[in-house]
């Protein structure tokens, strides 16, 4: 069994993977930081923050992104919730 320690690590790489997926995602569709703000209705720090992986976005975010973006949600979902 893993460690506090250990298992924060696991959880910030796995955030930090999925921030990955979408800035690429965002960068194929040609979109800034700020358009996908403000198509989900957040501040652009909110979408960097995904990005770097400093906060995961919350389920209906991640619906929202997968539309925004057009990606299959459960592609972005089953990342977020990967252990």
């Amino acid at each position: 069994m893993a460690n506090k320690r250990e298992t924060a690590r696991i959880e910030r790489g796995r955030r930090r993977q999925l921030g990955e997926m979408i800035k690429r995602f965002r960068a194929q569709r040609g979109l800034t930081q700020r358009q996908v703000a403000d198509a989900l209705g957040k501040r652009s720090s909110a979408v960097c923050d995904y990005e770097v992986g400093r906060r995961e976005p919350p389920g209906l975010v991640l619906i929202d992104l997968s539309v925004l973006l057009d990606v299959p949600a459960t592609a972005l979902y089953q990342l977020a919730r990967a252990a």
